[in-house]
């Protein structure tokens, strides 16, 4: 089910965008997208090194992701910048 819906947001996403280009925020690059590709290399890093992920390391995933919530809805960046709209 996770699978249908990247799926299908990616499609549409993609069949809009042919149509007509997407913006894309300066702020998403600058800190969204380099948040994502931090934790998504620590993740892979992680399963391929110790084959599996236990507690511990799961409370240290979600502690980085209440972390990026919480500097989302603050306006605090990993570059110190506060968000702009």
């Amino acid at each position: 089910m996770l699978g249908s819906n990247i799926f299908n947001l990616l499609a549409i996403m993609g069949v809009v965008s042919v149509v007509r280009p997407l913006a894309v925020p300066g702020r998403i690059v600058a800190f969204d997208l380099w948040a994502m590709v931090g934790v998504t290399v620590a993740f892979v890093g992680l399963a391929l090194l110790a084959r599996r992920i236990g507690r511990s390391m799961a409370m240290v995933f979600l502690v980085i992701y209440v972390g990026y919530v919480v500097a989302l809805f603050t306006g605090i960046s990993a570059l110190g910048l506060a968000h702009t709209g």
